[in-house]
């Protein structure tokens, strides 16, 4: 099973449980998608989420996951609302900020960042990961926009936009949200850097990107995978670089069932990077995310060159993968 848990923050560690309890029960193996702890007052949970996972291989459970190297991460700008204001979909969502009674209780529980850890009798909180209340408005990045006329916005934190607007961040938020349709996205500050290096240098690992490519998207997208190569197994010797390759390539290839990928050997598809493991770098920031990385020569898919001398090809090689 591979699933994103229910929380990653507050209660990360019964949400991973859960988990480990259900695939034990079940027999099947388990895949926790982009690893993390979000928000700082969760952050010390980073040891204790290794041990459960170590535990649960030590019962028995064939358990391993993915991350990213950021301490943002990412998805839509509506997930900034509590779930209560998120039921029923787009249409319902919009409904709700275009009604000024509701705005502001949605703007009273993001504001008043309510958990488990700040009980109330209000039937309409419940645990949730509150983004803004991990982040704070500074930490909340737009990353893409669909109408144009807001695309300013994009690669610009809520608090700038909302302090150069002249209003409070959660109605910049809230009408960002109803005029482009819910259809925006974000990157939120909201794991360690301690976090980040404690997953990576685990070998129940692999990597993931998780990216979205529209707008001024995060820059996982472009800087993942050199990321690890160079910061972290390079400079900062967090993981060797054979183990980064490994979890990379054979590893993840493994655990998703495609027999013929990830190593390179006889009756494998040629699924092939070149790089020079001294100069290799990403170079996507928030601000310009869209920065190809340095130090990688050649890429072949399948046997057909995607890069060469750096640049891409434009020839097509990839296909869907399916498991076998």
């Amino acid at each position: 099973m591979v699933v994103h848990a229910r929380n990653e923050g507050d209660l990360l560690l019964e949400a991973v449980q859960e988990l480990i309890d259900v695939c034990m029960a079940a027999g099947c193996p388990l895949h926790l998608s982009h690893l993390k702890v979000a928000g700082r007052r969760n952050w010390e949970k980073g040891p204790a989420l290794v041990a459960l996972m170590e535990h649960a291989r030590d019962r028995g459970l064939d358990i391993s996951f993915d991350q990213y190297p950021y301490t943002a991460g990412s998805t839509y700008l509506h997930a900034a609302l509590p779930p209560w204001a998120t039921e029923g979909g787009v249409d319902r969502i919009l409904e709700r900020l275009r009604d000024p009674a509701t705005r502001s209780l949605i703007a009273q529980h993001i504001e008043t960042m309510v958990g488990p850890d700040r009980p109330t009798s209000d039937p309409t909180l419940r645990a949730w990961d509150n983004f803004v209340g991990a982040a704070g408005w500074d930490g909340v990045r737009v990353t893409a926009v669909a109408d144009e006329r807001l695309k300013h916005c994009e690669g610009r934190t809520l608090a700038e936009l909302a302090e150069e607007a002249g209003r409070p961040p959660a109605d910049f938020l809230f009408d960002l949200l109803v005029e482009d349709s819910c259809r925006c996205s974000m990157a939120v500050e909201i794991s360690s850097e301690e976090n980040v290096r404690l997953f990576l240098s685990h070998p129940l690992g692999t990597v993931g990107s998780d990216g979205l490519l529209i707008g001024k998207p995060h820059p996982r997208a472009y800087g993942t995978f050199p990321r690890i190569l160079g910061k972290y197994a390079r400079d900062e010797r967090v993981l060797s670089l054979p183990e980064a390759v490994r979890r990379m390539t054979s590893a993840a290839a493994r655990r998703l069932g495609l027999p013929d990928r990830g190593l390179l050997k006889p009756g494998m598809k040629a699924d092939v990077v070149i790089f020079d493991p001294e100069r290799v770098a990403d170079l996507a920031t928030f601000a310009e995310p869209r920065q190809f990385p340095t130090g990688i020569d050649s890429v072949w898919v399948n046997g057909v060159p995607a890069v060469e001398g750096g640049r891409l090809t434009g020839l097509r090689a990839g296909r869907v993968l399916k498991r076998r």
